[in-house]
C-alpha cells in the first residue's frame, strides 16, 4: 500500500516539474467573448385558479455583464401560456412579448455593487398578454415565462445562448420561469 501511495506522489511531482510555466499563461483573455445574465436573487409567489387576474410572482434579479451591469438595456420578458389540461380543449399560445425593464429600474445593490431591480408579474398581466380567457385556466396550466438580457452594445443574451454552468443553481440564472397554476 505504501509502495503505492509513494508511486502516485512521486508520478504527480514528476508531472507538475515537467509542466513549462510559459505553456500555463498562454490563454489571452482579451479574446475569450464574454456575454451578460440576470441571477434571480428572490422570487416568490403562486397563480390560483380561485384569484387568478389578482395573484402575483414577485422576483428580485441582478445583472451582470462584462462592466458590472453597465452595458444593461433591459430585461425583456415574453410569455407562453401552456395548456395542461385538455379536457377544455387546447389553449396553449405562442411566445410573446410581456415586459421590458429598462436599465433605469435597476439600482446598484449596497453589497454586490451590480444592479438590481424588483418587480411582480400578476394573472391579469400574464392573461392581458397571451390573450387567454380567464375562465380557460385550470388547475396544472402553466405560464412559461422567458428572459432576455440586452446590452447597449447590440448583444442579447437568454436561455438559447446560455450553458447549464450559466442557468443551474451556483449562478441561479434560468431565464426561465414556469409558473403553474393552483387551486
Amino acid at each position: 500500500m505504501k509502495t503505492t501511495l509513494s508511486f502516485f506522489l512521486l508520478l504527480a511531482l514528476t508531472t507538475l516539474a515537467g509542466c513549462k510555466r510559459d505553456e500555463l499563461n498562454n490563454i489571452e483573455f482579451e479574446d475569450v467573448p464574454t456575454g451578460a445574465y440576470v441571477r434571480t436573487i428572490t422570487s416568490a409567489g403562486i397563480l390560483s385558479v380561485a384569484a387568478l387576474e389578482a395573484s402575483k410572482y414577485d422576483l428580485t434579479v441582478e445583472a451582470k455583464d462584462e462592466q458590472n451591469g453597465g452595458l444593461l438595456q433591459s430585461y425583456d420578458l415574453t410569455v407562453i401560456f401552456k395548456d395542461n389540461t385538455p379536457a377544455n380543449g387546447t389553449k396553449t399560445t405562442a411566445s410573446v412579448a410581456l415586459k421590458s425593464i429598462p436599465a433605469s429600474a435597476f439600482t446598484k445593490d449596497a453589497k454586490s455593487g451590480l444592479p438590481r431591480t424588483s418587480f411582480s408579474i400578476t394573472g391579469a398581466e400574464l392573461l392581458t398578454a397571451t390573450k387567454v380567457a380567464k375562465a380557460d385556466v385550470l388547475e396544472k396550466d402553466a405560464f412559461e415565462i422567458t428572459g432576455t438580457v440586452k446590452l447597449t452594445n447590440g448583444q442579447s443574451f437568454s436561455l438559447a445562448t446560455s450553458g447549464a454552468n450559466l442557468t443551474g443553481a451556483f449562478y441561479n440564472s434560468p431565464f426561465f420561469y414556469r409558473l403553474t397554476v393552483g387551486k
